[in-house]
């Protein structure tokens, strides 16, 4: 029974759209298929075999069938959309047959089922709309009650709530000042420490190089021409002043030093642990330094300047990434807005 409903349903629909196209043989062979089957003859058939005889311009076996047929068996209900179509087909068939009389008829009674089914929707709403605002007012009454209950009790506790993050943020906030307080000496101290140490260092270093003790024996070894060679440039730079320079490059010194990339980046890795770039900034981080010692009352971006910097915010990173502070931070305390405490260590 499944198979042979939807095999009707098939033909019936390959019989409705060859007879849209024109293809009438085609359409009546496809029609003959679903006369054969079993569901054909159900009364729900009807209304795909009308819509098939419409396209084939069959209408007085439209209007035969009808009148053969007893409407209300093809429908429960002569008020409803579904007795409008069988009107509406009607219509259609009595058109093509330019029975015009017949049509104005249909469709006037077409019109009227149409007013009593809006009638019956409209009263049906109005019923549903009535009970459902009723529902709604009660339930709308209940919950403004609760929401003013609500909007209490949340207010009183927000209340609360901010009250206590208050008190929280502000022990936070005592609490990392005075850790950053403590950093900066911390740091700043250091800092102090490591300029004085770098400075004896210097002295060190050029003591040597005046006492000129064991040449011949040093000049022997690789390491020590490697050294030899740091110093002399080491010197050449610190005296010149020659790292205050932004365009101060590795081939310059190459030049200076009449020496190949090779042996200058041994000599560089031995003494410093450094490229040439990261051994610049070192010392122009240290001459920093000691401007904001001895002029805390200039600017970062003069600082920069005459530190051999070109560009004030790659300064001020450098300086972060070098001594865990800002430039800014550690003119504050050379300004004495904060003591600086010695170094523990």
């Amino acid at each position: 029974g499944y198979i042979d409903q939807q095999l009707s349903y098939l033909y019936i629909k390959q019989a409705y759209l060859y007879a849209q196209l024109g293809i009438l043989q085609k359409a009546s062979t496809h029609f003959e298929k679903f006369s054969a089957t079993r569901y054909s003859k159900h009364k729900a058939a009807h209304i795909d075999i009308t819509a098939y005889r419409l396209a084939m311009k069959q209408y007085k076996q439209i209007i035969d069938y009808y009148q053969k047929t007893d409407l209300t068996e093809l429908t429960a209900d002569t008020i409803s959309q579904e007795f409008i179509g069988i009107l509406s087909n009607l219509s259609e068939a009595h058109r093509g047959m330019n029975d015009f009389q017949k049509v104005l008829q249909y469709q006037q009674r077409m019109q009227v089922i149409e007013d009593s089914l809006n009638a019956r929707n409209w009263k049906n709403e109005v019923a549903e709309l009535a009970t459902i605002y009723k529902l709604q007012e009660k339930e709308w009454y209940i919950r403004q009650k609760d929401e003013q209950l609500r909007n209490s009790f949340i207010i009183q506790t927000l209340l609360g709530c901010a009250f206590a993050l208050a008190l929280v943020l502000l022990w936070l906030a005592v609490r990392h000042i005075n850790t950053i307080k403590k950093k900066n000496q911390l740091i700043a101290g250091k800092l102090d420490s490591l300029m004085s140490y770098e400075e004896e260092l210097e002295k060190l270093h050029r003591q040597i190089d005046e006492s000129k003790i064991s040449v011949a024996e040093e000049q022997e070894r690789e390491d020590s021409i490697n050294k030899d060679l740091f110093r002399k440039m080491e010197r050449i730079i610190k005296d010149e002043k020659l790292y205050l320079m932004p365009e101060l490059v590795r081939q310059d010194m190459l030049a200076r030093l009449s020496v190949d990339k090779n042996r200058f980046a041994q000599m560089l890795q031995e003494n410093t642990n450094m490229t040439f770039s990261q051994y610049l900034t070192d010392l122009r981080l240290k001459h920093a330094l000691t401007e904001l010692k001895q002029h805390p009352n200039y600017t970062i971006q003069a600082i920069a300047e005459v530190s051999g910097f070109s560009n004030t915010r790659h300064f001020q990173r450098l300086f972060k990434a070098a001594y865990d502070m800002t430039p800014s931070e550690y003119k504050r305390h050379i300004q004495g807005k904060q003591p600086l405490e010695p170094p523990t260590d």
